[in-house]
This record gives C-alpha cells, sequence and structure tokens, in this order.
C-alpha cells in the first residue's frame, strides 16, 4: 500500500527530492539489468530500448542531484525526463502485449489497460509539467492512486504480501 501513497508523498517539499533521487536510482538499476539480460540473450532491440530508458533515468536523477546544488537547474526537467522514460515503457508493453496472434487472453487484456493507464499518466503528468495545471495534476494523481490500489489488491489476492506492502 506504500505505493499508493506516493503522489501524495511527493506532495511534502522535503520528501520530493529523495524520493525522487531514490527511485529514479532505482529505475536506473532496473533498466541496467535489463540491458544486461538483453546482452546475455542476444536481444539487440531490448538492450537497446533499455540503454535509452537507462540513459534518461540517469539523466533524471544527475538533474535533479545537480538542482540542489545550483539555483541554474530546474528539477521539473529530471521531472519530465523520468515522464518520458515511463511513456516509452509504457509504450513497449503496450505494443507486446497487442501482438498476439491467437485472440488476446484475460491477461493480456490487463496487462493492455494497464498500459494504457500508464501511458495516459504520464502524458498527463508532462502535460502539467507543459502547463502548470492542478486539474491535469489531480487527475494524473488520481489515475495513480487508483492504478496502484488495484495492483495491490491484486497481489494481495495471489499472496504476494511483503509484495503488495513494498510496491
Amino acid at each position: 500500500m506504500f505505493a499508493a501513497t506516493l503522489p501524495i508523498l511527493s506532495f511534502i517539499s522535503p520528501a520530493r527530492t529523495p524520493l525522487s533521487i531514490g527511485l529514479g536510482t532505482l529505475r536506473s538499476i532496473t533498466h541496467l539489468q535489463s540491458i544486461m539480460g538483453g546482452i546475455q540473450q542476444k536481444n539487440l532491440s531490448k538492450s537497446s530500448i533499455s540503454s535509452v530508458q537507462f540513459l534518461l533515468s540517469l539523466s533524471a536523477v544527475a538533474l535533479v542531484i545537480t538542482s540542489l546544488t545550483t539555483p541554474y537547474f530546474n528539477s521539473s526537467i529530471g521531472l519530465l525526463l523520468f515522464s518520458v522514460d515511463d511513456v516509452i515503457g509504457s509504450a513497449i508493453g503496450l505494443l507486446k502485449a497487442v501482438q498476439s496472434k491467437n485472440g488476446l487472453k484475460s491477461e493480456e487484456k490487463k496487462q493492455i489497460a494497464e498500459s494504457i493507464a500508464h501511458l495516459i499518466s504520464s502524458l498527463l503528468y508532462i502535460a502539467f509539467i507543459a502547463s502548470g495545471h492542478i486539474e491535469i495534476l489531480a487527475t494524473c494523481m488520481l489515475l495513480q492512486i487508483v492504478f496502484n490500489y488495484t495492483r495491490q489488491t491484486r497481489n494481495l489476492k495471489k499472496d504476494t504480501i511483503l509484495k503488495a506492502l513494498v510496491i
């Protein structure tokens, strides 16, 4: 249930930067592991996409850290890079789910719905960064909370309590 509170915690100034740095670092590590997995599997497309995502997330973390030390950089650029990374990941997840050759199964339909929800949420956040309208941010946060809550309740139903509490 912790992940459902992250959008709300990001409004608290002292928590915003550590959350961005910590989660961005975890995202970079995840992309690095995906690059290594793609290299081991000799999957060039997986490695290439993961490399772009790794560079985006690493750049975003660097910009957030740089914005702490100098007034010349705005941390919203780092958040924009995180959102672009999310859009890429959601689009790839959507493409993978749609490429089914034998019709869509219920699990694939859930994956498509999740990918679309992530894509819409990321695009709304980019729109918020560009425009600054609080209504867009509220919609984005509501989508994230609903999505995280449904994912966590699904994990609880599967008896993966630790995963549901942490993610």
